[in-house]
């Protein structure tokens, strides 16, 4: 629970990193600045709200992790 976390480290020094964390997934960046670099997961938090309506943003253009399945047989040509 984020919140009671939040909440139990208000005022300790470890409160400063847990913000940073939160703004990682939900922002995908964890420094200001225009040299930040900016982390994309397919999981990250910042996608679970709007997912049925916005694109996860990748230069994969069949999705995050596209290498990891299995590719297509190319044996069997697809008939129009």
């Amino acid at each position: 629970d984020v919140e009671a976390l939040d909440e139990g480290l208000n005022g300790d020094p470890l409160h400063a990193t847990l913000l940073q964390i939160i703004r990682g997934w939900y922002a995908g960046v964890i420094e200001g600045g225009t040299s930040a670099k900016v982390y994309a997961f397919e999981k990250a938090l910042m996608y679970q709200s709007s997912r049925d309506v916005v694109v996860i943003p990748t230069y994969a253009h069949n999705g995050p992790n596209y290498w990891v399945a299995e590719p297509g047989s190319v044996d069997v040509m697809p008939e129009f």
